[in-house]
């Protein structure tokens, strides 16, 4: 009897041992190269000898848990409900959770705040977000204006400058032009210069002219030296 039992022992190690030894069915399980490699990424109905090579349990040689990514399948980001056009670009499916108020958005992690219905929401970016118009027409009469600072909104705007807003100006835009300081500093002085007529000449001394008596004092008309004291100058006697 000891030895029959005995028997009975090593037959049923040996049993352990075989089942060990092929702990799946090839038939039940699909055989990769993970199988016994330990690493733990043994998806469902793969090949398995323990639980470190599955990525939940190994029963029976076989994984359980989550079923391998078809490699067929590609996922698609998800189309925005919101009508097209009404959401930006640039952060949709990227994780990056840097997407402002109006961006196109997966889930949560695309946005700073959250995704609601494909477009985050939470704060504006106030750092890229500037809304493009077309400059405004001032509203004085066309050249009573200076133009130069209007739209561009560097607040350089000096008195009489055209402007759309305060941001183009030094002051406030009043109307489509600025208030506010003259600009000392390239502004221009217009000054007229008026030339002094010339001088109506007095009329010459008459009762010397021609005379050839040599009497003609200064100023005294005259047709040649002889008239004069002195001498003919231009009709006139004087000084040389």
């Amino acid at each position: 009897m000891r030895i029959s039992y005995s028997i009975m022992l090593i037959v049923a190690a040996a049993s352990q041992i075989n089942a060990a030894a092929t702990p799946y069915s090839a038939s039940k399980c699909i055989l990769t190269s993970s199988n016994g490699a330990g690493q733990g990424n043994g998806f469902k109905n793969y090949c398995c000898e323990t639980q470190a090579d599955c990525i939940d349990d190994c029963v029976k040689g076989v994984c359980v848990g989550p079923s391998a990514p078809s490699a067929s399948t590609t996922a698609v980001p998800p189309t925005p409900t919101d009508a097209p056009g009404t959401c930006t670009p640039g952060s949709i499916g990227l994780g990056k959770g840097n997407g402002y108020k109006g961006a196109c958005c997966e889930d949560q992690s695309d946005c700073r705040d959250d995704c609601i219905k494909g477009v985050c929401n939470g704060p504006v970016n106030t750092k890229t977000t500037k809304t493009t118009s077309a400059a405004a027409t001032p509203t004085v009469t066309p050249g009573t204006c200076t133009p130069g600072s209007i739209g561009l909104g560097k607040g350089d705007g000096y008195k009489g400058a055209c402007c759309e807003d305060q941001s183009d100006c030094r002051d406030d835009c009043i109307k489509g032009v600025c208030n506010g300081p003259v600009n000392t500093k390239t502004a221009t002085v217009t000054k007229t210069t008026t030339k002094a007529p010339a001088p109506t000449p007095d009329a010459c001394k008459s009762g010397f002219f021609g005379k050839k008596n040599g009497k003609g004092g200064d100023n005294a008309c005259c047709k040649t030296s002889d008239d004069c004291k002195e001498s003919c100058l231009k009709g006139r006697c004087g000084l040389a």
